[in-house]
């Protein structure tokens, strides 16, 4: 019998998800931030600032979402 490692499992793999977690920290504190720029701060460098750091928590989580699927699909052939 041929039993699958679960750490060959990219999406079950702690780096992975660490990553994604703090990818996803990454778009919680610039949501934070945009809030508190324009609200608290009243200061449209930290509402930017906000905004840019969000925006790549959000697309570097989905780009490693994205890598974790492609190697699960590749180590299951």
């Amino acid at each position: 019998m041929d039993e699958e490692d679960p750490k060959d499992d990219p999406k079950q793999d702690r780096i992975y998800r660490t990553i994604q977690n703090l990818m996803l920290a990454n778009l919680f504190v610039g949501g934070l931030l945009i809030l508190a720029g324009e609200g608290y701060f009243k200061n449209q460098q930290v509402t930017e600032f906000g905004f840019i750091l969000g925006l790549v928590g959000a697309l570097l989580y989905y780009f490693f979402r994205w890598l974790a699927g492609r190697a699960a699909r590749r180590n299951k052939s």
